[in-house]
């Protein structure tokens, strides 16, 4: 590079916001040769945000050159997540979490405004520094190992706004910090086992948090949804606006599935008046199943009047002549969603399994009920439904939901 190509390349750096690197492309010559072209001033000046994936364990020369003062996120990640730690591979992962903190020392006078952070937490090496960036509004720890990490990590940030914690580890589990206090959060994701997740939901000390995602990993099938649910009630009721809980049922034995009813996981929840957004999906690899009945419906749509969108539970698992569960997952009767659109005006957007449109038989048209619901999007699950029973819910549900659009509610 000549001295005219390099006073060129300052002029458009200065218009670079963001920049991503998804493996190294610095070696330590490259990175000296910059270093002497800049004199020790920022490559990129106005650089806002930085996402460096590396498969590289150590800490890159290359990565020190996009430290900038005004860097508001960065998202870091060194190698790849200690899998099997059985095999020696301890001291190398240890390398990462040294890379990770070592990056963190660095920054805590490079990018004093560092506003939105996400990092790999496998060892309290990682996260040490944490606390000491007290401008985080948004803060995402990826593969946590120990789950007293969450308390090194968190304790003291009360700017704090959005919180995502994701464990990778499922073996021995202490609870993290029994008092987390986070004036500010407003935002909680937990990727996690049921006890961690319990423990965090009692540990975070909050007034302000709106928003809730949950992803529950268990390998049991009696495991107690319920109680992460009174957790949430004891805690976030008179707050919570958003929530989204998703169980994920891994049995360790092949063919174990399990079909819970919804009051029986969810019920505590009815005690949150103000849910404005509920999402229960079920993910798409876990062995479970839960079933809805008209009485859960008419207990929603009573309990939670602000709802503007709803999504239930709806998958199906597959045919396995095994299964116990081959009975056919019971389905709420269709005139139960007439309960909606009386008592949830403000709901706009229902996603659920196809209902059973066995009280409509022998209704006439005329008798169908009519309403002036919001609802606008409807997708209803209906694996093996036939076109008769879609016909006949169709012209229920153009009565019952004038303003959606239903060419493409059926799944």
């Amino acid at each position: 590079m000549n001295l005219t190509q390099w006073e060129r390349f300052k002029y458009y750096a200065n218009f670079i916001k963001e920049y991503y690197v998804r493996s190294e492309r610095f070696d330590g010559i490259a990175s000296a040769s910059i270093h002497d072209w800049t004199r020790g001033k920022p490559l990129l000046p106005n650089l806002r945000t930085l996402e460096w994936v590396s498969e590289s364990a150590e800490l890159s020369g290359g990565l020190l050159l996009f430290l900038v003062p005004g860097l508001h996120r960065l998202r870091a990640s060194f190698s790849r997540p200690p899998w099997d730690l059985s095999s020696g591979e301890e001291r190398i992962d240890r390398i990462n979490s040294l890379a990770t903190g070592s990056l963190l020392l660095f920054m805590k006078t490079r990018t004093p405004g560092l506003r939105e952070l996400h990092i790999s937490a496998w060892w309290p090496e990682s996260v040490v520094s944490v606390p000491s960036f007290q401008e985080l509004r948004c803060l995402t720890l990826e593969d946590i190992m120990e789950a007293e990490l969450i308390g090194v990590a968190c304790h003291s940030l009360p700017r704090l706004e959005r919180l995502t914690i994701s464990q990778w580890s499922s073996g021995a589990e202490n609870p993290p910090s029994p008092n987390l206090a986070l004036g500010s959060l407003t935002y909680l994701k937990i990727e996690a086992s049921l006890e961690i997740v319990d423990a965090m939901l009692n540990a975070v000390q909050t007034r302000q948090l709106s928003d809730l995602v949950l992803i529950l990993a268990s390998r049991d099938p009696d495991a107690n949804y319920h109680q992460i649910c009174k957790s949430i009630v004891s805690r976030f009721s008179s707050t919570l606006i958003n929530l989204h809980i998703t169980p994920v049922f891994n049995p360790v034995a092949k063919g174990i599935r399990c079909r819970l009813n919804f009051d029986t996981v969810f019920s505590p929840l009815y005690a949150i008046r103000n849910l404005e957004t509920a999402y229960f999906p079920l993910s798409t690899v876990t062995s479970m199943e839960i079933v809805v009945t008209g009485n859960d419906i008419a207990t929603m749509a009573t309990s939670w009047p602000a709802l503007e969108v709803l999504h239930l539970p709806s998958n199906r698992l597959p045919f396995n002549r095994d299964n116990l569960l081959n009975a056919p997952l019971p389905r709420p009767p269709i005139t139960a969603l007439a309960l909606f659109a009386q008592c949830c005006p403000r709901l706009t957007e229902l996603d659920m399994l196809f209902p059973d449109p066995a009280p409509l038989a022998g209704m006439a048209i005329d008798a169908f009920p009519r309403s002036s619901s919001r609802l606008k999007s409807l997708s209803l699950r209906a694996p093996g439904c036939s076109n008769e029973e879609r016909a006949g819910a169709f012209r229920y549900l153009m009565l019952m939901f004038p303003m959606a659009d239903l060419g493409q509610c059926y799944h």
